[in-house]
């Protein structure tokens, strides 16, 4: 099997690995992957400000605004002014928001496990170190690329003082 062959088999595995089955209550998939992550979030870290979790999660704080406004419609978190700073609230998840996100893991496991079923121990044990092979060594590339471009930024900007 060529380079390329094995990247689309891997893309292809990928994918069906991040499909998840639709839910039992007749739903479809959750379209916001972000709802989890927000929560997730919250359980590690509760008492949030809107713009921490915009920074923990990496997006806007638009974007955060409206998950939490839907999120509490949901009854999944709460929002509390900051006993500190009353211009700022803060955003904790409630007992159902728990619950959602501890069942969402559970199917999550289940769906793994299903997923990976067809593989012996021994088989997942070779999977898992092939795969942690495959993203040291891209890290290392990304890395050593990132060195370079900051290597001839750096000799860009000595050679327009040297010439400016």
């Amino acid at each position: 099997m060529s380079d390329f062959e094995l990247m689309k088999q891997l893309n292809r595995t990928c994918a069906l690995a991040r499909r998840k089955p639709k839910r039992a209550d007749g739903g479809g998939r959750h379209k916001k992957r972000a709802f989890g992550h927000l929560l997730d979030t919250l359980m590690t870290r509760d008492g949030m400000s809107q713009q921490e979790l915009a920074d923990a999660l990496g997006i806007r704080p638009q974007s955060v605004s409206e998950a939490v406004s839907i999120l509490d419609e949901r009854g999944l978190i709460r929002r509390e002014k900051s006993p500190s700073d009353g211009r700022k609230t803060l955003i904790y998840i409630t007992p159902a928001g728990v619950a959602r996100r501890e069942d969402a893991a559970n199917s999550g496991r289940a769906h793994a496990e299903a997923f990976f079923s067809a593989l012996t121990e021994q088989e997942k044990q070779t999977l898992g170190a092939l795969l942690e092979k495959l993203s040291a060594a891209q890290e290392e590339s990304e890395d050593q690329e990132d060195r370079e471009n900051q290597e001839d930024q750096e000799e860009r900007v000595r050679k327009e003082r040297t010439n400016g």
